[in-house]
């Protein structure tokens, strides 16, 4: 039985202009779109930036020409009229532009060479569409009129006259920019350009001025909008993009831009315009796409889900309802069975994991009678939640009272646990319930730790929640995960539910695939790839020490002040590539210091065990900084015993600053 991947492509690069179309999804948010984002009707330029993946090519070829022309294939007159706009869609990573770049030419020379390459190639693909509007539409009768008024108004100087249509004007301009293809290439060989090669064109003079003439010139251009949607900005170098912004800064009616880059991507703002920035706000508009998605979860799931279903469907498969609305992914994707498992543990009575954890740990620092006892005083068959929660109790109360009779202190965990489990409705001030209230899903992950079992990341909300809002890392997940399921004999969304072992193999494959991502990107891919390992085994082992510092440990935050320039680099780089989600800054109580909060991304969260929900946020200090963020390994694992010595039996305080979260651990709540 064929049984197709509808993941298998997951960039919109590798999409046909049809399959632009096919595949697109509107998002809905709050009674706004993608439409409504674009402002295709607004003269304001736009940059568009989000991380790798969130979909920004997407969207701007969607509303390119290329795309639209395929809706209006019936009708075309009267669609194209109502969109009002033209699209004229380019990629940055076509043009390499580090071409325009060294050999024996000044910066100067180069920045005129660019700006020329620019205006050619603009040019050119602009005509190309209106040669195909004029041919689909057949109404504008003046091309020779058009065409003589753009070569003798346009241009520096008299050109022949024998260019008298779009596809002749075009041609020419192909013709020139393939000379400065051949001379541009060809010069780090030859160490000069040849000097016979002119510049016909003043910055801006045919991206502005051929709109213009057609707008004078025809009726159907006459309240047109003519966008260029410039995808893949990052790819070009800092005093290219400054010319664009500086086309951005003085656009002309009835031009304007759609900016499409990676968030981190625009190395500069400035223009050639004495060297000032453009300002956001009057002289353009940003969005940051991703940043919309996890801003909306709501109406990211939606999204995500009819991506899902879309690709599904167009791949063959017949699933039913056909509203996306009523579709329900966990009839497809296996969920895991929390009940069995905790029966399971609950079976085992003595011999669960934790327990017997916690007689290993009390071997040597108590008698073998007491340690009988207090094993006995924590148990609770009736819910090993409960009894899991005295374990946890009994941590706590251990490192407080180091002291401490610890048989007594089991004998009064025990009789609040019976208060708590037979007042459930009414016992809201108790320590369980206080713990419970925060820890709980801690607590289920320290289960399955302790019974040497994977903590489930399965079923699709679940996997949503990994991607982050970035639609890319759920379908490469989703494609790992099908792959996996095939390849166990399951057949997916015709007869079988993709199971549990599946699911985590996918995820796995995802995560080391994500990881080793960082490792091969750039010259300090190895360094990033082992700050994100120490990162995840610090906060795992943070996470299920015996008395975590704080609940759902997947977040921390740090004081600016405490990160040096190399620190700052390193985080802007885990920050860039989404391995780091920036939330909001705080300022601490009582002071004006700035933090900084990052969460981990969701997609790396299985690797080291770590929850998808962010709760209790870490601190860390400027020791902690160093050594995880720094490049001494022997740093990091020094300070990493010191720490965990004190959230682990025997609970040592050796010489370990105290960050200010430890000032305002949730030890004293209970």
């Amino acid at each position: 039985m064929n049984t197709p991947n509808p993941f298998n492509i997951t960039t919109a690069v590798d999409y046909s202009d049809e399959e632009i179309n096919k595949y697109w999804v509107d998002f809905t948010s709050h009674d706004k779109n993608f439409l409504q984002l674009m402002k295709t009707e607004s003269p304001m330029p736009m940059y568009i930036l989000g991380g790798k993946g969130s979909g920004k090519t997407h969207i701007l070829r969607y509303f390119s020409f290329n795309s639209r022309k395929l809706v209006y294939r019936e009708d075309f007159l009267s669609k194209i009229t109502a969109d009002q706009y033209l699209g004229i869609y380019l990629r940055c990573g076509g043009l390499n532009s580090s071409r325009f770049q060294g050999s024996s030419f000044s910066n100067e020379t180069w920045r005129t060479l660019f700006a020329y390459y620019i205006e050619l190639w603009f040019a050119q693909l602009l005509l190309q569409v209106v040669e195909e509007v004029v041919n689909n539409t057949d109404v504008v009768r003046d091309e020779i009129e058009i065409c003589r008024e753009i070569v003798t108004t346009l241009f520096d100087r008299h050109l022949d006259d024998d260019l008298q249509s779009f596809n002749a004007v075009n041609l020419y301009l192909r013709d020139l920019q393939k000379k400065m293809d051949y001379e541009i290439n060809n010069c780090s060989v030859t160490g000069k350009i040849n000097i016979g090669m002119e510049i016909l064109v003043s910055p801006g003079k045919l991206i502005f001025g051929i709109p213009k003439v057609l707008r004078q010139k025809t009726g159907i251009f006459k309240n047109f909008q003519f966008i260029f949607l410039i995808d893949e900005f990052e790819n070009l170098l800092e005093y290219q993009q400054q010319h664009i912004n500086t086309l951005v800064r003085e656009r002309e009616a009835p031009v304007t831009f759609r900016v499409g880059a990676r968030w981190y991507g625009v190395k500069t703002y400035k223009t050639f315009s004495g060297d000032e920035d453009i300002k956001e706000g009057s002289e353009y508009e940003k969005y940051i796409i991703d940043k919309i998605f996890r801003e909306n979860d709501d109406f990211y799931e939606k999204f995500v889900k009819e991506i899902c279903l879309r690709r599904i469907r167009e791949s063959g498969y017949s699933l039913v309802p056909n509203r996306s609305t009523d579709f329900d992914f966990s009839n497809y994707y296996d969920q895991y069975d929390i009940s069995g498992f905790l029966q399971k543990v609950a079976s085992k009575g003595e011999k669960a994991g934790h327990l017997i954890t916690l007689k290993s740990k009390l071997t040597g620092r108590a008698k073998s009678n007491d340690i009988q006892s207090i094993i006995s005083n924590l148990r609770f068959p009736l819910d090993v939640i409960v009894e899991r929660t005295n374990v946890f109790i009994f941590y706590r109360e251990w490192k407080r009272n180091k002291r401490g009779n610890l048989v007594n202190i089991s004998e009064s965990i025990k009789d609040e646990s019976v208060i708590y489990f037979e007042n459930l409705d009414d016992s809201i001030h108790t320590r369980h319930a206080k713990v419970l209230d925060k820890f709980k899903n801690d607590i289920v992950d320290q289960l399955f730790k302790e019974s040497q079992e994977k903590i489930p990341y399965v079923g699709f909300d679940k996997l949503t929640k990994m991607s982050v809002g970035i639609p890319r890392l759920l379908l490469i997940t989703l494609k790992h995960i099908h792959r996996w399921s095939i390849f166990q004999g399951e057949i997916p969304f015709r007869k079988d539910r993709i199971g549990f072992d599946a699911q985590m193999r996918g995820v796995e494959e995802a995560s080391n695939w994500f990881i080793e991502d960082a490792r091969i990107a750039g010259a300090n891919g190895r360094r990033v790839s082992d700050v994100i390992k120490r990162l995840g085994q610090y906060l795992q082992e943070l996470r299920f020490s015996d008395t975590p510092p704080e609940c759902s440990i997947c977040s921390f935050s740090l004081n600016v002040n405490d990160v040096d320039e190399d620190i700052r680099k390193v985080l802007d780089y885990l920050e860039q590539y989404s391995y780091l989600i920036n939330v909001p800054e705080r300022t601490e109580k009582n002071s004006v210091r700035k933090f900084v909060t990052y969460q981990i991304n969701g997609l790396i969260a299985p690797k080291w065990d770590l929850p998808l929900f962010r709760r209790g946020i870490i601190q860390f200090n400027r020791e902690e900084v160093s050594a995880i963020f720094g490049e001494d390994n022997e740093d990091y694992e020094r300070l990493r015993r010191t720490k965990m010595n004190k959230y682990n039996v025997p609970f040592s305080d050796a010489n370990l600053s105290q960050s200010l979260f430890d000032e305002f651990t949730n030890d004293s709540a209970y």
